[in-house]
């Protein structure tokens, strides 16, 4: 028995920084519909390149957007949720993560790797300067006042990231200061928003 591979066509919809741009035909194959939605945004010059910087920033973004609602949604009150925890713990520790690769690609360097120490160790001083003046912009306080006492709170939960999310094996060794790791998820954010190959000026 022969089968009928013919695509049904559906209209999909296209929204544009959240506001509806028109529909599209899409049949179901992912690859196609990028690729009409990429024609349809630079037929009509919406379209832009991302760069390295602004790629790695916006996952970086994403990670920490879900570790932000975690935290507002299970871990802010007491009785904390602990369900919730490892979640929060994977997602802000690879935000950060992504953050300080970021700062390091928007100061020349490539990093690899997850431990969080190594990456800071990695960064120009320059960039470990621009980590320090972002210190006043961050809404979270903690304990952590200057570049050294930042990576004293990296050296905690350096591999914190690898660890928690084989929470279940038992070999998780990091010991997670809530509002530092938020501290330095929002100072490592803030430095690559205000910078002007992201978003600031």
């Amino acid at each position: 028995m022969a089968f009928n591979a013919e695509a049904i066509m559906v209209a999909k919809k296209i929204y544009f920084n959240g506001v509806y741009l028109c529909n599209y035909e899409s049949n179901g194959d992912f690859d196609d519909d990028r690729r009409a939605v990429e024609k349809i945004l630079k037929d009509r010059g919406l379209h832009k390149e991302v760069s390295p910087e602004q790629s790695i920033f916006r996952q970086a973004v994403s990670f920490g957007t879900t570790a932000a609602y975690l935290w507002e949604r299970d871990l802010s009150n007491v009785p904390r949720s602990a369900v919730s925890i490892a979640p929060f713990v994977v997602n802000a520790t690879f935000a950060l993560e992504l953050y300080l690769k970021a700062v390091g690609l928007l100061h020349g360097v490539k990093l690899h790797g997850h431990d969080l120490v190594d990456l800071f160790d990695a960064i120009p001083e320059e960039a470990k300067q621009s980590l320090l003046a972002a210190f006043k912009f961050a809404k979270w306080s903690c304990a952590i006042k200057n570049l050294h006492q930042y990576r004293e709170a990296l050296l905690k939960i350096r591999k914190a990231f690898m660890e928690w999310r084989y929470l279940h094996e038992g070999n998780a060794n990091s010991t997670i200061d809530f509002p530092s790791l938020i501290f330095m998820m929002e100072v490592a954010h803030e430095v690559c928003n205000r910078h002007p190959l992201i978003g600031g000026s």
